[in-house]
């Protein structure tokens, strides 16, 4: 499964409905708190942001 962070402004409708889905099956609080980390990650480091 490719990850969000690395291809997250290439994605295509049915890719962004697998990441909802992957998201819905997966869910709990470990992994809520992994996705606030990274969406923190990506916002301190100005180069990732494309």
């Amino acid at each position: 499964m490719f990850t969000p962070q690395s291809c997250r402004n290439s994605l295509n409708f049915s890719q962004m409905v697998e990441l909802d889905l992957y998201y819905i099956r997966e869910r709990s609080f470990l992994f809520d708190l992994i996705i606030i980390f990274k969406t923190f990650k990506i916002i301190i480091s100005p180069n990732s942001a494309y």
